[in-house]
């Protein structure tokens, strides 16, 4: 499930979803589309089980939804797939509701997508690919998940 994407502020967000944060959005997607499946299954008379027991099972947000949809249970039932990785050393450019890999990690995150992080580095602040590359691998390997 994809609701919204890493470079929408809160505050956009809430403009154009009546008043819901980024977390409550995805939630709110969450719950509607397991609805639907229910819904659908309950019409057909299809028995629900294995993998027909939910229309999708991984969720792409920013890790700094994770607290929020874990709170409510949804750890429990998705794994998550996070953009928007920027460790301190880099810059944010057009993300806007970003963390640190490790932050991600101890979160929940399953995958993280830092494409950014590994490949450009954040060379005005001279910070190139390579080096980049080396300090996210250091604070991976400090995940104790």
């Amino acid at each position: 499930l994809f609701s919204v994407p890493t470079d929408m502020t809160v505050e956009e967000c809430k403009r154009k979803n009546n008043g819901m944060t980024p977390g409550e959005k995805i939630l709110f997607d969450i719950e509607f589309f397991m609805e639907e499946w229910e819904r659908l299954f309950k019409e057909k008379d299809i028995p629900q089980s294995g993998s027909y027991s939910k229309p999708f099972d991984l969720v792409v947000c920013s890790p700094r939804e994770l607290d929020y949809l874990n709170d409510r249970g949804m750890g429990k039932l998705f794994k998550w797939v996070c953009p928007g990785i920027r460790d301190e050393w880099m810059a944010k450019d057009h993300q806007e509701r970003t963390t640190g890999v490790l932050e991600a990690l101890e979160k929940g995150a399953r995958w993280v997508v830092m494409a950014t992080q590994v490949v450009k580095g954040n060379p005005k602040n001279g910070i190139y690919p390579e080096e980049s590359r080396q300090r996210t691998l250091e604070e991976i390997r400090k995940f104790k998940g």
